[in-house]
């Protein structure tokens, strides 16, 4: 039990509890955010293209700016970095707000609005989880990757939970009110404590193309690095396509009823969420990297079984086993980062993995939808699974991440 309570011993430090409840309450009210600004854009316009562009700005935003975000926070303090973000984002939030109540819909404006919010969101996002390492140490980052990991699940949950009981009983611009007045909270968070910043000093800063540069370069040169990276990428690839490949054989072939369909939703979050709290739980971990590659190879599979299966609830145990093991894999991946890049590097490498995720995913969900017009939508889960499966086999290929401890 001595090794489980050292997991939590992580909340005990001052500043990291401090930063990760700011980061508790932001995210909840990310969740508030996009139920409120995709709902009062529908009811206002009528147009559900509107509504789209709404939503396919705030994805541009966290895709094209991560790498920019990742290389200036390499360079600047980020700390400082991440009040000013919560502050532009709290800001932003309110305005809208206010535009959304008492004007005309204006869909350019809002549009533009939200991809500037998107890429403060990715700069804030960017800076913290670069200074994890900082706050806590490197004896203490398995425990905090987990406990944030459980926070942006349970966020993921919770948020919109929330936002739709605001929305039906005050409405809208309630629920924007909200999202705003939880950026300044995390702003109030951050400034009650200090940590240290191992950024590049200006002697050794370069222009800001050639830092950006060799983030990639560094990357590159790094096989676990880059093979976790792959991972992945491969798993917002093929997740997403799966997602919307059994959510149309749920339809199609399942014949679900709106509650059934619902017990979809939930059965990957729920997967998640039981990885990131057996992490926090569990003894010291070893063979990290052997456990990544596994966890892939397995999780394929049960992709594959539970695409095959004749209804929905005999598909619903696999599908909560493939988050469980996708979602810890995810988890021991940021603890691998977190633990061997050097601080320096931490914010080109994280705005670079996430750009390629968020990248990946709809890209991924654009093209399980598009097949599935022309071929059986069966067959094409069964080929995702097989795909991260195969991504797990690679991994073990690459022999100095399977032997990573």
């Amino acid at each position: 039990m001595a090794i489980t309570k050292k997991n939590f011993e992580v909340l005990k430090n001052r500043t990291f509890f401090s930063v990760w409840s700011g980061f508790l309450i932001s995210r909840l009210g990310d969740g508030f955010f996009t139920i409120a600004l995709g709902y009062i854009v529908y009811t206002k316009s009528g147009s559900g293209l509107a509504m789209s562009s709404v939503f396919v700005a705030q994805m541009l935003g966290t895709i094209l700016i991560g790498p920019i975000a990742g290389t200036y926070a390499d360079r600047t303090n980020r700390r400082n970095l991440m009040i000013f973000t919560d502050i532009i984002r709290g800001i932003l939030v309110f305005l809208l707000m206010i535009l959304l109540t008492f004007y005309e819909v204006n869909i350019p404006l809002i549009i533009s609005i939200t991809f500037v919010l998107s890429a403060a969101s990715t700069f804030n996002s960017t800076a913290f989880h670069s200074s994890v390492l900082n706050m806590v140490g490197q004896e203490h980052i398995a425990g905090a990757t987990s406990l944030l990991q459980l926070t942006m699940t349970t966020a993921q949950i919770a948020g919109p939970a929330m936002a739709g009981l605001v929305v039906t009983t005050a409405g809208g611009p309630w629920a924007l009110l909200i999202d705003s007045i939880s950026y300044f909270v995390s702003v109030l968070t951050v400034i009650l404590v200090k940590f240290s910043n191992s950024y590049l000093p200006a002697d050794k800063r370069k222009t800001f193309t050639l830092d950006l540069t060799d983030g990639v370069k560094w990357i590159l040169r790094q096989p676990v690095v880059l093979g976790v990276s792959l991972f992945g990428t491969s798993l917002s690839l093929f997740g997403a396509a799966h997602t919307v490949l059994i959510y149309i054989i749920s339809l199609k072939v399942w014949k679900v009823t709106g509650f059934e369909y619902s017990l979809l939703e939930i059965a990957w979050p729920i997967g998640l969420t039981i990885a990131s709290g057996l992490l926090l739980l569990v003894p010291k971990i070893d063979r990290r990297g052997l456990l990544i590659c596994g966890a892939f190879v397995v999780s394929g599979s049960t992709y594959m079984i539970a695409s095959v299966m004749a209804d929905i609830y005999t598909a619903l145990p696999f599908l909560v086993v493939s988050g469980i093991l996708a979602g810890g894999g995810a988890t021991l991946m940021t603890i691998l980062m977190r633990q061997i890049v050097p601080s320096e590097f931490q914010g080109r490498v994280f705005g670079m993995y996430g750009s390629l995720s968020n990248a990946t995913w709809p890209l991924g969900a654009l093209i399980g939808g598009f097949l599935s017009e022309s071929m059986d939508a069966v067959q094409l889960a069964v080929i995702c699974g097989a795909g991260l499966l195969l991504t797990g086999v690679f991994g073990l290929l690459n022999k100095p991440l399977r032997l990573y401890h």
